[in-house]
């Protein structure tokens, strides 16, 4: 799986201890357990004034430790999101396909794999064309963006991605999937526009449907 990290301050910080230098920071945490290490891309989000800043990589975070090191040190912001990865199956490993994913001002990490890529992809009409890759986590990021796009609120935005999923496994998606028994594994994922952050904490559960947990985190909070 992959691991996912947000710190939320109300004044630009630094978040290299927690990052790198701690005794269970992100980066030790890459490779922690030698028999399930996430090889697959790292990537680290902050803020300034212009807006999002994204540094990321299809390498490994623990043969890439300098320049993870270097990436955290420039991460000086109240929102700095970080993310390790361990691929969906059949989805390229490449920089692009690395995490956080950006766009419109908003900075997007994900934990799990969403099986029906292509029936979600499909559904996200005029936003399709926003695609830079095939990753299922891209593709959720920008479902998450049209969701938001109509409700206005990152957490209700995340809510209805979940019930969206289970629409498209019931429209048809189940019976083109025979071999699973849920549109996703997780949509664990954390959205920041740089005012806070708003993480979600969603999986299936046999025998029922949970909806998503999205709670925001301000800034202006501790």
């Amino acid at each position: 799986m992959c691991r996912l990290f947000a710190q939320v301050a109300p004044a630009p910080a630094s978040a290299r201890d927690l990052l790198v230098d701690s005794e269970f920071s992100l980066l030790r945490q890459a490779d922690l357990d030698k028999s399930n290490p996430q090889t697959d891309g790292w990537g680290l989000a902050w803020f300034d004034s212009t807006g999002p800043k994204v540094a990321k990589s299809g390498g490994s975070a623990a043969a890439e430790r300098l320049r993870f090191a270097e990436a955290a040190d420039g991460a000086r912001s109240g929102v700095v999101i970080g993310h390790i990865r361990a691929a969906s199956k059949g989805i390229g490993i490449d920089d692009e396909r690395a995490h956080p994913f950006q766009d419109e001002g908003w900075v997007f990490a994900h934990n799990g794999t969403l099986f029906i890529r292509d029936e979600v992809a499909e559904a996200l009409g005029p936003r399709r064309a926003r695609l830079k890759t095939d990753s299922d986590s891209e593709i959720y990021f920008q479902q998450f963006l049209k969701h938001l796009a109509s409700t206005g609120e990152p957490a209700a935005a995340f809510e209805a991605c979940v019930r969206e999923n289970w629409r498209l496994w019931d429209g048809g998606a189940r019976a083109k999937h025979p071999e699973l028994n849920a549109p996703y594994s997780s949509l664990n994922a954390i959205a920041s526009n740089g005012r806070g952050s708003t993480p979600c904490a969603t999986r299936p559960r046999r025998g029922s449907r949970r909806t998503a947990s999205a709670t925001p985190t301000s800034r202006g909070r501790s």
